[in-house]
């Protein structure tokens, strides 16, 4: 499958959330499980792109690993 058919146009890491429902009904901890799997997303796409992101969002290195803070 080509990844730019998953994703043609880069979209913001809220619109994502969006697309996937309330974020309050899920489980402790998730969110941050998210955005870790989506920052790891984010490089493999940018891999097969030319370094074009996946989100527009950027992500910042905390101790707990890869965040969005406006999350």
């Amino acid at each position: 499958m080509d990844v730019k058919s998953i994703n043609p146009n880069p979209t913001s890491f809220k619109a994502l959330l969006n697309l996937i429902g309330d974020k309050s009904c899920l489980p402790k901890g998730a969110t941050k499980r998210l955005q870790k799997l989506l920052y790891f997303c984010d490089i493999e796409y940018m891999k097969e792109n030319n370094g074009t992101p996946m989100f527009t969002d950027e992500f910042h290195a905390w101790p707990s690993g890869p965040v969005i803070p406006d999350l």
